[in-house]
């Protein structure tokens, strides 16, 4: 990618996840810089092969905070506190695939009466979007049994024409 402004490469090391998103969102340029995500990313102690280099910054922001929380990390009430804490529909989107690769159990016991309607619709949307309500079952024929297409004889298509005349 050819990149006309300064390049900022070494300033990424010292700077905080805040920091760092403040300078990419200076210009669109700098925020579509995917080398300079990705240099980032390779720092974070968490690699998580299913999220884009934007979203693993986003995560290890989030599960900074998280980190503040009482529970123990890792708990089912520390998951629970994360959850009921989420608001904006793409942190609950990195948080969900987060939790579907690390801690399927507790998408089953997930308890979403303390949840507000706008994020029980998203959570129960992200959670039935991975289920197969209806499964495809094949019908199992005989050799001999499987229906066909009625083969159409000609005439019949000219029937009409043919007793006008």
């Amino acid at each position: 990618m050819s990149f006309p402004l300064p390049i900022d490469r070494g300033v990424s090391r010292f700077l905080s996840t805040i920091d760092f998103i403040t300078l990419r969102r200076t210009s669109l340029t700098h925020y579509n810089d995917k080398e300079a995500w990705r240099i980032y990313c390779r720092k974070m102690p968490l690699n998580f092969p299913g999220l884009s280099d934007r979203k693993k910054v986003g995560l290890h922001y989030l599960l900074g905070w998280a980190l503040k929380f009482p529970a123990p990390c890792g708990s089912h009430d520390w998951f629970q506190m994360i959850v009921n804490w989420l608001t904006f529909k793409s942190s609950i989107k990195i948080i969900y695939t987060f939790l579907f690769h690390f801690s399927r159990e507790f998408l089953l016991d997930l308890d979403i009466g303390h949840m507000t309607a706008r994020q029980r619709f998203i959570w129960l949307r992200l959670y039935h979007r991975n289920s197969r309500v209806f499964k495809r079952q094949t019908l199992e024929y005989d050799y001999n049994e499987r229906p066909r297409k009625i083969a159409r004889r000609d005439d019949r298509m000219y029937r009409d024409i043919l007793t006008r005349c």
